[in-house]
């Protein structure tokens, strides 16, 4: 029996390098999720609040101000 994991639903990507927000965000669209991706924690709430409902956040703690 075989057991295949179906990716389903939206990743948020919160994370203020751009180089590894592109690579985090190109590798997730690889293996099938659909993906909005920020720079910073206010983006990030501001598309929250205006209705997106990602299924996990990935959030880059270490951030600036």
């Amino acid at each position: 029996m075989s057991t295949e994991i179906t990716p389903c639903g939206r990743v948020m990507l919160v994370e203020d390098d751009a180089d590894i927000r592109a690579m985090v965000g190109m590798l997730l669209e690889l293996e099938g999720y659909q993906v909005v991706s920020t720079s910073n924690g206010g983006d990030a709430l501001k598309i929250l609040r205006d209705g997106e409902r990602p299924c996990v956040i990935l959030l880059d703690l270490m951030m600036p101000v």
